[in-house]
C-alpha cells in the first residue's frame, strides 16, 4: 500500500477524486475511503477556500519508517519486558499467517498473553471491537 501511494499524484481536487484514483489503482473499496482520511486541505495565503488536498503525512518519511521497522528484532524485547510491563499481543483470527515457530514464541512469554481475536482482519479494531474491548479491558484496568 505504501509504494502504490507515491503513485498517486497530489494534490487531488476532492477526496471523492482520491477514491476514484485508487479504486483504478487496485485499491477495495474499503480501503480507498479510509485513505481519505489521511488528506489535509491545502490553505493558500489569503484564500477563504482549500486549493484541494494533499497526504497529511510525509510519505517518505512513512516508507522509512516501514523500512527500518522490517528490519528490527523485538524477540529479546518480549521475552524480557522492563519491569512491571506485560505483553498482551493480540492477533486476528483472520490476519496475516504466522509461521508455527512465532506463534509457540508468543505463547512462551514469561509476562504476558498471547489472544486471537475471532471474526477479525487486518483491522481487528473496526472488525471486532467489542471483542478487542473484551480482550483489552482487565489488562487496562489493572494499570488505572
Amino acid at each position: 500500500v505504501i509504494q502504490r501511494l507515491s503513485d498517486v499524484p497530489m494534490p487531488v481536487a476532492t477526496r471523492a477524486e482520491l477514491q476514484s484514483v485508487l479504486k483504478d489503482m487496485g485499491f477495495n473499496s474499503m480501503l480507498a475511503t479510509w485513505m481519505t482520511t489521511n488528506l489535509r486541505p491545502i490553505k493558500k495565503e489569503n484564500a477563504a477556500a482549500s486549493s484541494g488536498f494533499e497526504w497529511a503525512f510525509d510519505l517518505t518519511a512513512v516508507e522509512e519508517l516501514f523500512r527500518d521497522y522490517g528490519q528490527r528484532e523485538y524477540w529479546s524485547l518480549l521475552q524480557s519486558p522492563p519491569k512491571g510491563c506485560d505483553v498482551h499481543f493480540v492477533r486476528a483470527q483472520n490476519g496475516l499467517h504466522w509461521d508455527e515457530e512465532s506463534l509457540q514464541q508468543f505463547n512462551r512469554m514469561p509476562r504476558g498473553r498471547y489472544h486471537v481475536l475471532p471474526d477479525s482482519g487486518h483491522w481487528l479494531h473496526v472488525d471486532n471491537p467489542v471483542g478487542l474491548l473484551d480482550i483489552m479491558h482487565a489488562p487496562l484496568q489493572s494499570v488505572a
